[in-house]
């Protein structure tokens, strides 16, 4: 009978380490799959923080980091200067300007459609040039009037190769591997 009941207790604590082993397996893949969306929806780059433009404060961040040829997101915050309370209801509109050739401008309004944080403005671009870029921003006031704050950055040719990904599917391939580890390996840890 004892023997028994040591026998059906290891098949319990086996049980409950495999568990255990598969619940934190699960949770870290949650997690990789929380940072990245949050790496997606970063809000990026400081390039101006609480600058005065007319009544309001501005600041701007542009992701990703760093800014590549065909991708730059402009994300602007307006805020009142006595509250700190996000400005929803503005016109904001993010021009970027090619310095090695001042004729390649382009130009967009920032809104909430496409961000996560509905309290921040912003713009999606395709820059067709590597090198430096001036970003302005104008934030139009309720009267229609507006004034525009400006920004450097430099934006760097197509990465060649996407670390990103790898780094992403290395560590995608080391959890599956660590999975089957953990759901087809005994209580000592060894597989069968």
């Amino acid at each position: 009978m004892q023997y028994k009941n040591k026998m059906m207790n290891a098949a319990r604590q086996s049980r409950n380490k495999s568990l255990q082993r598969k619940a934190l397996v699960i949770n870290l893949l949650l997690m990789i799959v929380g940072v990245a969306q949050v790496q997606a929806n970063g809000i990026g780059t400081p390039q101006l923080i609480n600058v005065p433009t007319g009544s309001y404060l501005v600041s701007v961040w542009t992701d990703p980091e760093p800014l590549r040829v065909g991708e730059a997101h402009v994300t602007v915050a307006v805020t009142d200067p006595e509250t700190d309370s996000p400005i929803l209801d503005a016109r904001v509109i993010v021009e970027l300007m090619w310095l090695d050739d001042p004729s390649v401008l382009l130009t967009a309004p920032a809104t909430h459609e496409n961000v996560t944080l509905k309290i921040v403005y912003a713009a999606r671009f395709e820059p067709p040039q590597a090198g430096e870029w001036q970003g302005t921003v104008l934030v139009d006031e309720p009267d229609g009037s507006g004034e525009a704050v400006t920004f450097d950055m430099l934006v760097l040719p197509v990465a060649r190769i996407n670390w990103s990904l790898i780094s992403g599917l290395a560590l995608g391939l080391l959890m599956a591997g660590w999975m089957a580890w953990s759901w087809f390996g005994d209580e000592d840890g060894n597989g069968r």
